[in-house]
């Protein structure tokens, strides 16, 4: 059984999204405000630490081809970086403290799959 469909959506990513997001809304309590919050420091997250792989990508791998180019290199990552910790500085306390327990949540899910993937290959 595949993962994707026919049209290239992940499936069982998809299901699960499906069935957890309205247990996260009512678990919330509805609150809106904090959902947004903890989904927006998600974001900003992610935009930070593409930012901080394209740097580190520069760096470790200069002669690989590249698929675009970054205008103002490496001003641009930079000013990326620094705009997403200040847009975070603006969010609730609550939000860091939900994005935390998620990022936790999400390292141990993480790990665990790894170990099982590496006791399978070695079977």
């Amino acid at each position: 059984m595949s993962g994707i469909s026919k049209n290239g959506a992940p499936i069982y990513a998809l299901a699960i999204c499906g069935i957890s997001i309205p247990f996260v809304v009512v678990i919330s309590t509805g609150n809106l405000q904090e959902l947004a919050s903890v989904f927006n420091l998600g974001t900003l997250l992610t935009f930070a630490f593409i930012n901080l792989s394209l740097l580190k990508l520069r760096k470790t791998l200069p002669n690989v081809e590249r698929g675009f180019r970054v205008p103002f290199y490496p001003i641009t990552p930079v000013i990326g970086i620094i705009s997403c910790v200040i847009l975070a500085s603006f969010l609730s306390p609550k939000a860091f403290i939900y994005g935390s327990i998620w990022i936790i949540f999400g390292l141990i899910i993480y790990y665990l799959t790894k170990r099982k993937q590496e006791k399978g290959k070695y079977i």
